[in-house]
């Protein structure tokens, strides 16, 4: 009842079937992974760019089967977490390394602790690395 309830409420109170709440919790879901996607960011031209962000995505993908491997032995959580902490920075650079505007691929970093880190000025004040 609570099904046809909400399906009732999301098509303006017009009587629905289970197929169409189906279809609506999944265009409900569509949408939801849409607003979480990454940017889409221009390439770079550059091949070795290309190769270094495809070198980190190895990498990352090396540690998700580490970090898989070591849960399956019931390693403490906060192990995992920091693994998954490194698979987010390794994603990030290889976006920002691909990415044809650097500036661009900082600013779209999914960490805003990378994003900030790789932003800030040197120690003088000076060199920012985007403006």
């Amino acid at each position: 009842m609570e099904q046809f309830g909400f399906g009732k409420a999301m098509s303006g109170g017009t009587p629905v079937t289970a197929d169409e709440i189906r279809k609506m919790r999944m265009n409900d879901l569509l949408a939801l992974q849409e607003s979480f996607a990454k940017p889409k960011l221009k390439k770079s031209d550059d091949p070795v760019d290309q190769r270094v962000a495809e070198e980190l995505d190895f990498a990352k993908r090396l540690l998700e089967i580490v970090e898989s491997e070591i849960e399956a032995r019931g390693v403490p959580a906060s192990t995992v977490k920091k693994l998954e902490k490194v698979e987010d920075m390794l994603e990030d650079l290889s976006d920002i390394v691909e990415a044809e505007d650097k500036c661009e691929g900082v600013k779209a970093a999914k960490s805003e602790d990378l994003s900030r880190r790789m932003q800030r000025k040197d120690l003088f004040g000076e060199n920012p690395i985007c403006d």
